[in-house]
C-alpha cells in the first residue's frame, strides 16, 4: 500500500493532478477516523495503540503520509518541468 501511495503521488506530480491528491488524503483520513471511531468504545484495543491513543495514531500516520506525498509530488513536478523545458529547447 505504501508503494502505491508513493506511485500515485508521483503520477499526480507528473500530470499536475493537485485536486486528486488533496481529495484522496481527505477521504483516506475521514474513513480511517470513522472506522477508528467505531472501534473506540471497545476496551480490548486500548493497549494496542500505546504510547499514543488510536486517534493520535491516525492523525500522525496521515500527516506522515501527507509529508511523504508532498515530497514525492514536488520531485515529480520538477522532473516534469525539466522534461518539458528540454523538449521545447530541442525542437
Amino acid at each position: 500500500m505504501a508503494i502505491v501511495t508513493v506511485a500515485l503521488s508521483y503520477l499526480s506530480g507528473l500530470i499536475r493532478a493537485d485536486l486528486s491528491l488533496i481529495l484522496g488524503n481527505i477521504i483516506s483520513f475521514s474513513t480511517s477516523y470513522f472506522y477508528n471511531a467505531l472501534r473506540l468504545p471497545d476496551s480490548k484495543w486500548e493497549k494496542y495503540f500505546s504510547p499514543f491513543n488510536s486517534v493520535e495514531q491516525v492523525v500522525l500516520i496521515s500527516l506522515a503520509a501527507l509529508v511523504l506525498q508532498v515530497i514525492i509530488y514536488t520531485l515529480a513536478r520538477k522532473r516534469a518541468k525539466r522534461y518539458i523545458r528540454n523538449t521545447i529547447v530541442s525542437e
